[in-house]
């Protein structure tokens, strides 16, 4: 007969102490097995915490500054165009972009969600930042690395009032660990290694 914990309070309980039909096994005479030995310490610690925190801890697994992509390179090749439009300021570019994503991979992550930020400060706004560029890597794409030169924006460079004319810009590379489960993960390119350019004090 199966004895019960006493303890009718006791919140969290082993992996080995799952209801069972028999009793309970010792460690030692469980055959070891090098998945079980690798699942228990993660399925223990589901056991010992709510669904949300599970769920924190598959999708913070392997997020770390070890899976970064490798950018080589992300720089303005050409600006088309700054004009007024529609009561803002808008500008139109082109940058070359090298970055090797394969480094941001591993076991829980499906796809990485990559874009292009553009920043800028204005007199009546600190912070500015706009989306100009953006591209989807999965993880069963065979290579994983953007090289592309004189890449157009796929989204304009647009300010909400008219203050892009002379300002610094600099470009930084985003993106988005979406995992298999579990929660989605920001990365960004360092910030001492971003480029910058100067928007022209004049229309053109």
């Amino acid at each position: 007969m199966v004895q019960q914990p006493q303890n009718n309070n006791q919140r969290h309980r082993p992996c080995s102490s799952l209801p069972s039909t028999s009793t309970t096994t010792s460690t030692a005479s469980r055959p070891f097995s090098l998945q079980s030995s690798i699942l228990f310490p993660i399925i223990s610690i589901f056991e010992i915490s709510n669904d949300q925190h599970a769920h924190y801890l598959v999708s913070k697994i392997g997020h770390s500054h070890y899976h970064q992509p490798v950018i080589h390179k992300l720089e303005l090749k050409t600006l088309k165009s700054l004009k007024s439009h529609g009561g803002v300021d808008r500008a139109l570019l082109s940058f070359d972009i090298h970055a090797d994503m394969e480094p941001a991979f591993h076991w829980n992550v499906k796809q990485l969600f990559v874009y292009v930020v553009a920043s800028y400060e204005t007199d009546s706004k600190k912070v500015n930042q706009v989306v100009i560029w953006d591209k989807i890597v999965e993880a069963i794409d065979p290579v994983k690395e953007i090289k592309q030169e004189n890449v157009f924006v796929k989204y304009a460079l647009v300010d909400q009032g008219d203050e892009l004319r002379g300002k610094d810009v600099q470009l930084q590379l985003m993106w988005d660990h979406m995992p298999i489960t579990g929660f989605l993960y920001m990365g960004e390119q360092p910030k001492d290694t971003m480029t910058q350019f100067t928007l022209p004090s004049e229309y053109q």
